[in-house]
């Protein structure tokens, strides 16, 4: 006699998934219901009253907790959220805070929004240590780490291990000036939408007929938003869109006309080539750039520039850390900046309204 194991195992498998959608229903309706509340009981006692084992009570317990239903404490127990039990830490005084910094950054004043995050923290009680460079692998196994309640990263993405690691003890963790997304992670980011539109707009008003969109590919995905505001503005005005560069080693195609530079690496990319083929900035070439919060922009060179406050990013930072709660969905903010005109958009002569393309007010 013969068993068809493809056929037992196709059962066997559908019988658990069953009995795990089941169960996952039935501690669903329960904190619905208010017949689970505060503090749930341990994974054996919750099986033994729902019929389940352990394992499976931890995976309907996970997914539940994904859903903002529950929020689990490490070594405090599983808690309904909205729960006042004092084991959600309620108040924000106490805590400690850990600083992830890339090494890898885009020249921005890292110092400088260290300090201020700090002080806003202490302000609450709480404290930040500038413990983790997260672009070093050493450093994901930092002691420290272990002791923060949540993080502010500045730069680059952290790692993904890294990323993992923190989102496993169900701890919030806040980018700034980047967005992840493959995690639930929350983030405050430049609004590289806005700032596309707005220089691209200005450079059409001043009379250049090409302008180009070039990216620092290290600022995405958040710097990915900026092509839709460079499109926007283009779109606004009957002008054809040109390919969106990115920043390489390789360098950029044919230069000529103007270009909105996303990052201040992509601009000095920018500047350096035209300096190669002897292009005069300006005069035979406008240039302006959407700088990164806090980022040195060359004071030589003169650059118009869509600047966001660097205190208004950790501003929100610190406050979408402090009121982060377990299991709750991750906040995503956009922080509008201002252009600020300097000589590198001049053009070669001053354009008359005639030879202006007019906006079409619909495609706004």
């Amino acid at each position: 006699m013969t068993t068809d194991t493809t056929t037992a195992g196709g059962a066997l498998t559908a019988q658990v998934s069953y009995k795990y959608q089941r169960l996952r229903e039935r501690l669903r309706r329960a904190i619905q219901t208010g017949e689970l509340s505060g503090k749930l009981p341990g994974e054996r006692i919750l099986g033994k009253r729902y019929d389940a084992n352990a394992k499976t009570v931890n995976k309907a317990l996970s997914d539940l907790t994904a859903e903002g239903l529950l929020s689990r404490q490490v070594g405090r127990g599983t808690y309904v959220t909205g729960s006042e039990e004092p084991a959600l830490d309620g108040q924000p005084a106490g805590r400690r805070f850990g600083w992830l910094v890339s090494s890898d950054g885009n020249g921005t004043d890292a110092d400088y929004l260290y300090n201020r995050a700090r002080g806003l923290l202490e302000r609450q009680g709480c404290r930040l240590e500038q413990v983790i460079d997260a672009s070093k692998e050493r450093d994901l196994h930092c002691g420290r780490l272990k002791s923060a309640m949540g993080f502010i990263a500045v730069g680059q993405v952290p790692p993904l291990r890294l990323l993992a690691g923190i989102q496993r003890r169900h701890l919030p963790v806040v980018l700034t000036n980047n967005i992840h997304n493959a995690g639930r992670v929350s983030a405050v980011t430049v609004d590289y939408a806005h700032g596309a539109f707005e220089l691209t707009q200005h450079l059409i008003q001043l009379g250049h007929q090409e302008v180009t969109l070039a990216v620092d590919p290290s600022l995405l995905p958040a710097a990915g938003a900026a092509p839709l505001g460079y499109e926007a503005a283009l779109n606004r005005y009957g002008m054809a869109c040109r390919p969106v560069c990115t920043v390489s080693h390789g360098g950029l195609p044919d230069l000529g006309g103007a270009w909105v530079c996303v990052g201040t690496k992509a601009a000095a990319a920018v500047l350096d080539q035209a300096a190669e083929a002897g292009l005069r900035v300006p005069g035979q070439l406008a240039v302006a750039v959407i700088a990164e919060p806090g980022a040195k922009l060359p004071t030589e060179r003169n650059l118009t520039a869509y600047e966001t406050d660097r205190d208004r990013i950790i501003d929100w930072a610190t406050e979408l850390l402090l009121s982060a709660t377990p299991g709750a969905r991750p906040q995503l903010v956009f922080v509008p900046g201002r252009v600020c005109l300097r000589s590198s958009t001049a053009t070669r002569g001053p354009a008359s309204e005639a030879s202006l393309p007019t906006p079409d007010a619909t495609a706004l």
